[in-house]
């Protein structure tokens, strides 16, 4: 970095060389970065891949008598069935599924 001192009134020339940047404002290459945006399909295959996802839909009276037996355990129905999955892991030999 460089100091230039002045005094009120005087013009003062700055003069800077291709590829650098004086460190007033955020270069060109910055401000292309800051300005990509999300790639959502991209997210979206990525997520498929990664993840399986389960959604049911069960009779209103059963799910609220199982809503209540999971809240007397404190646990909510994701962590039964991620529970449950690490059973069925263990029972079939395979090692511990990640989170």
């Amino acid at each position: 970095m460089k100091v230039i001192n002045a005094m009120p009134g005087e013009e003062i020339t700055i003069k800077i060389e291709a590829g650098e940047s004086p460190g007033l404002a955020p270069s060109t290459k910055e401000k292309e970065k800051k300005k990509q945006k999300r790639n959502y399909e991209k997210e979206i295959a990525w997520g498929k891949r990664k993840y399986m996802r389960f959604t049911f839909a069960v009779d209103r009276s059963k799910g609220e008598k199982f809503a209540e037996a999971l809240s007397r355990e404190k646990k909510t129905p994701l962590e039964w069935f991620k529970e449950e999955m690490e059973k069925i892991a263990r029972e079939e030999g395979e090692k511990k599924w990640e989170e």
